[in-house]
């Protein structure tokens, strides 16, 4: 059954010294349930990570740049948040 919705609270860190950012958050279903085992990827890149059992993920060293993110768990839909990754930001979805 692939009707449910996932749910992403996002939090992007840069740092500064190497130009790059990490990307870390938390992958949450419908009911603010934690999801373990949702897989995220960079669209185009081999960059990706997968959530724990507390739906936190992290992905290192992303270079600033306008990505999409696919966010995809087994019985949920899978979603496609596009990102603008740029220096001293944060955001929240």
């Amino acid at each position: 059954m692939k009707n449910k919705l996932l749910i992403l609270s996002l939090g992007i860190i840069c740092n500064l010294a190497i130009g790059q950012t990490n990307i870390s958050g938390t992958v949450l279903d419908d009911t603010n349930t934690p999801l373990l085992g949702a897989t995220l990827q960079l669209r185009g890149t081999k960059i990706g990570a997968v959530s724990d059992e507390n739906g936190f993920f992290e992905l290192k060293n992303i270079r600033v740049g306008r990505y999409d993110l696919v966010v995809s768990s087994l019985g949920y839909l899978t979603r496609t948040i596009p990102l603008d990754v740029s220096r001293n930001q944060s955001l929240s979805l």
